[in-house]
């Protein structure tokens, strides 16, 4: 018999679209689904046939403040839980209580800060998902944070200077999580954990939904944590193909490079969408630009024979066409870039971008230029060191095959079904 399980996330359509993957799957095998997130997901959510229920904030990607908060790589973090997160903590739990008190099992997302306080307080079991490797912190495989470049070499100081460091950024950074807090003290929830670190953690699940290729397990890891492998979804609430121009565009030529900046930084860079016009101009390269919606009205007119703009496409059914591709380097295009065996260039600017540019360096299959630092040079030269080789092309491949051999959806699901059934076990042995 189906069991009824509460997911709830919150965030861009990166992070909305593995877990949306994950509750799909979860509903082909039986179990009744509801899925808690901003309201301006809510037709999204709904299309799917699942049912969905608001909880605060909400996070419109096309609200120019919010993208210029979240984007911000310095006081970002900080702006995004104070001013936008956290003041609608008791709002959202006593919201989403309501719908995880019916459920068999709570699923969360990292920002759903919530829903553990609600698990906790029902003692219901929970899982919670991270998405990238940065949210595990480790200190024997340390994130590369935003305005910390040399962090990219913390891994050779060692633990001890690295839990020194995290202790020092989480003291600062538990300032910010007064009102989960208070929250706890008015709820009777016994609990001295920080949200942003440890609280985080499931004692029953954590799911990594990446590739171990990009960071293994580690000693410090939560107990209970599996990485899965990525689980891709990536259709959109209008697009779930490719547009007519672009895939005939496709068929009629060597593969082209692929400039994108994913749902967020399309709003907040949009000059970068005539830095790429020029330098595929310059390089004389077939090329396809994504602008986001909001955009594409200024740019289509420039598409010719050679260089395509279009609105959005799928990446799943876009990237495996093109030589290399050109992105934000967040977590969920990172993924499908590395699935589609392309090299690629990524622009890091905040959160886990600059983390997820350095493991994928490791690997051998991608180059990286700081946002701040890009230019029509920079990014020519860049990808023609791309495309003049066949090393990170050969890598690229290596990296695909091996992700062919990873099943993320169907390891995730598994091991969610797993701990549904060891709840019934359990509930079976109480009653006898």
């Amino acid at each position: 018999m189906g069991k009824k399980i509460a997911i709830t996330t919150l965030g861009t359509l990166g992070d909305i679209n593995p877990m949306l993957g994950l509750a799909l799957e979860l509903k082909r095998r039986g179990h009744h689904i509801s899925f808690s997130t901003s309201k301006y997901f809510q037709p999204y959510i709904e299309k799917h046939g699942l049912t969905f229920h608001e909880v605060k904030p909400n996070l419109d990607p096309n609200n120019s403040e919010i993208i210029q908060t979240v984007l911000d790589p310095k006081r970002g973090p900080e702006r995004f839980h104070r001013n936008i997160i956290f003041p609608h903590i008791t709002e959202s739990y006593r919201s989403f209580l309501k719908v995880a008190d019916k459920a068999d099992l709570i699923i969360s997302g990292i920002l759903s800060y919530f829903a553990p306080l609600c698990a906790k307080k029902l003692q219901k079991r929970w899982v919670s998902v991270m998405l990238s490797p940065m949210t595990f912190w480790s200190i024997y495989d340390p994130p590369v944070i935003p305005t910390m470049e040399f962090m990219k070499y913390a891994y050779r100081f060692g633990p001890d200077f690295n839990r020194f460091l995290f202790r020092e950024i989480f003291r600062v950074s538990k300032e910010w999580t007064k009102p989960v807090q208070e929250l706890k003290l008015q709820e009777g929830i016994w609990d001295e954990s920080n949200p942003l670190t440890d609280g985080a953690a499931s004692e029953y699940l954590n799911l990594g939904l990446y590739s171990p290729l990009l960071g293994e397990i580690q000693p410090d890891f939560p107990a209970n944590s599996l990485l899965t492998g990525f689980v891709l979804f990536d259709q959109h609430l209008n697009h779930q193909e490719l547009s007519p121009r672009l895939r005939n565009f496709l068929q009629k030529g060597k593969p082209p490079v692929v400039f994108t900046l994913g749902s967020n930084s399309v709003m907040k860079h949009r000059c970068l969408f005539n830095l790429f016009y020029e330098v595929a101009q310059q390089l004389n390269s077939r090329s396809v630009i994504l602008t986001g919606e909001a955009n594409y009205a200024k740019f289509k007119g420039l598409s010719d024979d050679k260089i395509l703009f279009d609105s959005y496409a799928p990446y799943s059914q876009l990237f495996p066409h093109a030589s290399c591709i050109v992105h934000q380097g967040g977590i969920g295009t990172t993924g499908q870039a590395m699935h589609s065996g392309k090299p690629m260039i990524i622009l890091p600017e905040c959160n886990d971008q600059h983390d997820n540019l350095e493991r994928t360096k490791r690997l051998g299959i991608a180059c990286g230029i700081p946002m701040q630092r890009v230019s029509i040079r920079t990014l020519k030269r860049g990808l023609q060191e791309l495309l003049s080789t066949s090393y990170y092309t050969h890598k690229a491949m290596q990296v695909a095959s091996a992700l062919n051999q990873e099943n993320g959806l169907k390891t995730a699901t598994d091991e969610i079904e797993k701990l549904l059934k060891a709840k019934e076990i359990s509930s079976l042995k109480a009653s006898c």
